[in-house]
């Protein structure tokens, strides 16, 4: 599985990337979220976070079940 979030508009050059230094620290999603909070905070705050609880959750039950 892969995130493809704004690939497409930097391809497109309708999108400016984020800085390198933001880049390398994982933040690139910071100028986003400041740009266009109204349509970026549900994906960052609420689907995101539930996401990794769907994933940790299926993780822990594979462990205690003894798969991997």
């Amino acid at each position: 599985m892969a995130a493809i979030g704004a690939v497409f508009d930097y391809y497109a050059g309708t999108k400016r990337r984020a800085s390198p230094l933001l880049q390398k620290l994982g933040l690139e999603w910071l100028p986003r979220l400041i740009r266009e909070p109204q349509r970026v905070w549900r994906r960052m705050f609420v689907s995101a976070p539930v996401f990794v609880y769907w994933v940790l959750k299926e993780k822990v039950r594979q462990v205690l079940h003894g798969r991997s």
